[in-house]
């Protein structure tokens, strides 16, 4: 039988993992690019035996963290 293991995350109150590919494609980046957002220290991340993972809620601190206001819309 499988588990969903996003539904037992929410049920014990654990942030989802995320992959490095798959935070990056929720980011709309390249892989590597989100390595050195990790590098730099920008976002945080966790080991887990030999591969790198990103929390969900990581991930959203730092999209809040790097939202352009509405007003400065001209950096664009």
């Amino acid at each position: 039988m499988r588990h969903n293991t996003a539904a037992l995350c929410h049920n014990c109150g654990m942030d989802n993992l995320f992959s490095i590919n798959t935070a990056a494609a929720r980011l709309e980046c390249h892989p590597e690019t989100l390595r050195r957002i990790i590098r730099r220290g920008e976002m945080a991340a966790v080991k887990v035996g030999r591969t790198w993972r990103v929390r969900e809620s990581d991930l959203t601190a730092f999209l809040d963290k790097n939202t352009v206001p509405v007003k400065d819309v001209s950096a664009l």
